[in-house]
């Protein structure tokens, strides 16, 4: 299921505070246009409205196409020198999934994570390409 929600977003260049949708989540199996919004960069982003300047929301996003069986897991990068936030993971790098029961759809529980919007970009089309060649044989 998709999840985005409202929050108030201060403009790093004028200090103008304005209402964003940040999403969360994006499940493109049930409303496909997320994919391509993604593609275009229109996933949170901003442009603030009194000064013009465009840049991007710092918020994790998971991405999650249920029919090609694949989800990836974006984070900003600044959070990997957060010790808190190394504790989701295993020392393998692994992610530790809370919420989905552990006899759920495997490939939930194992999540691609990427640390750059622009790189689950190429890993969504990666996943896409791979579908495309295996589907003709």
């Amino acid at each position: 299921m998709a999840d985005s929600q409202i929050e108030i977003h201060q403009c790093p260049d004028c200090q103008h505070r304005q209402e964003v949708t940040v999403w969360k989540t994006l499940d493109v199996t049930l409303d496909p246009g997320l994919r391509d919004r993604l593609f275009k960069g229109e996933i949170n982003g901003f442009t603030c409205r009194k000064c013009g300047m465009a840049g991007r929301i710092k918020s994790s996003l998971l991405y999650h196409d249920m029919a090609r069986q694949f989800c990836v897991q974006y984070y900003p990068s600044e959070v990997i020198d957060k010790d808190d936030f190394l504790t989701n993971f295993t020392p393998d790098g692994n992610v530790i999934v809370k919420g989905i029961p552990s006899n759920g759809d495997s490939y939930q529980l194992n999540p691609h994570v990427v640390f750059d919007l622009r790189e689950l970009v190429r890993y969504v089309r990666f996943r896409e390409r791979l579908c495309e060649v295996w589907e003709k044989e």
